[in-house]
């Protein structure tokens, strides 16, 4: 080879090699690729939930276009919506025995049954609400 030749060549390795550095290393190189990469990531793991999100919202829809007993319970629950011929009863939720503040007698757990007779601590009354 003739010294021109060699000179050609090795400045056209010295670009390459410059190229490959520059690839790497510079604004579009491993690190932004590594970034873009964890990115691209989270968007695809976001994407999977937002489309089992709109799986779920799909057969929602369906059940609230075909089924009766979904649709009174959405009502019932999300709407407060009863019966004409439904009383509600709001209880506390703690079921222990309380005294009241004021008079500081106790209070037992009360609940109505099925045939109108009331229940106090497990005994039947014959008292109608």
């Amino acid at each position: 080879m003739e010294t021109s030749a060699k000179v050609a060549f090795l400045l056209a390795m010295a670009l390459a090699l410059g190229f490959i550095v520059y690839t790497l290393i510079g604004p579009g190189g491993s690190s932004k690729q590594t970034r873009l990469k964890t990115e691209l990531e989270r968007i695809q793991k976001e994407n999977r939930a937002l489309a089992e999100e709109n799986h779920r919202l799909a057969l929602e829809i369906e059940a609230l276009k075909k089924r009766l007993d979904y649709i009174e319970k959405v009502a019932r629950e999300e709407l407060g919506l009863v019966r004409p011929d439904e009383v509600i009863l709001n209880l506390p939720q703690n079921k222990s025995v309380t005294p009241d503040k004021k008079t500081n007698v106790l209070h037992k757990p009360v609940s109505i049954k099925d045939g109108g007779g009331l229940t106090i601590d497990g005994h039947n009354s014959s008292a109608k609400p």
